[in-house]
């Protein structure tokens, strides 16, 4: 295609796509035409029998606090006023991309406080029946740090939560001792 992209470093190829089995994500620079996406994708969907769903259909839009914020307001991308059903991500507000939450100043506070709250209630749950050393280690392999471990690795976790995850573990894994 005759995309631009999202620029990334000096020497790299310009983002321009990444899919991952029925999950697609299209990067565009300011001045890329949304219709030449469009016609890319639709020359794709025909192609290959695959269809996008516009109502799942986000935009994170890149660049300046100004340019964000005037793509938020005014709906338009690239010179493009945008369907209503896309959802255009304001500063702060997140978009789920493979498991990942991105976009422009968000704060996973909140998603890391549901995933330590769930963690707490499978301790407090399997805590109840006294199961051995070993099957503490199980439970907290299978069922406790497997929630948090892919969101550490593509997002990071902030020290306060980390603390308290490290805390909550520790004091399942001995009984409270």
């Amino acid at each position: 295609s005759n995309l631009e992209g999202l620029k990334i470093e000096e020497g790299i190829e310009n983002a321009k796509v990444q899919a991952y089995a029925d999950d697609t994500v299209a990067f565009l620079a300011e001045h890329d035409n949304f219709e030449n996406l469009e016609k890319t994708l639709d020359l794709f969907c025909n192609a290959s029998t695959a269809r996008f769903n516009i109502e799942k259909t986000e935009i994170i839009p890149v660049g300046t606090k100004e340019f964000r914020k005037q793509a938020v307001n005014s709906r338009t991308v690239c010179g493009k006023v945008l369907d209503q059903r896309i959802r255009i991500a304001g500063d702060g507000q997140a978009v789920r991309i493979l498991g990942s939450y991105q976009g422009n100043n968000v704060n996973a506070d909140a998603k890391w406080r549901d995933i330590i709250n769930t963690q707490s209630k499978i301790m407090r749950l399997w805590g109840g029946i006294h199961p051995s050393l070993s099957g503490r280690v199980r439970i907290l392999k299978a069922l406790v740090v497997s929630r948090a471990l892919y969101l550490m690795m593509v997002n990071g976790i902030p020290k306060k939560f980390a603390d308290e995850m490290e805390r909550n573990i520790r004091s399942f894994l001995w009984n409270g001792r």
